[in-house]
């Protein structure tokens, strides 16, 4: 955590078979089945793929690190704006 931005780090790269367009278009590709399925069984994860094309669309692909053991996701801390910005 830091004062303008959160980085999540994910050991490990895409999975084979993964391409980048995939990635960024929500293909989902575990890369351990048996963990995957448990976790959707606990309804800790879904496998609906949402998660990376919601980030990238806010925040583009850039917000993406791509390192040779990890991808980092930089989120940087912006002020979201409202159609009404007086309160009342």
């Amino acid at each position: 955590m830091f004062p303008d931005r959160i980085e999540i780090l994910s050991r490990g790269t895409i999975p084979l078979g993964q391409t980048m367009e995939g990635f960024f278009a929500g293909e989902s590709v575990p890369v351990n089945q048996k963990l995957s399925d448990m976790l959707l069984q606990l309804h800790i994860s879904e496998r609906t793929g949402r998660g990376v094309p919601k980030i990238t669309e806010v925040y583009g692909k850039g917000t993406y690190e791509f390192r040779e053991n990890s991808i980092v996701v930089s989120i940087l801390f912006t002020r979201v704006s409202t159609e009404d910005e007086n309160p009342r």
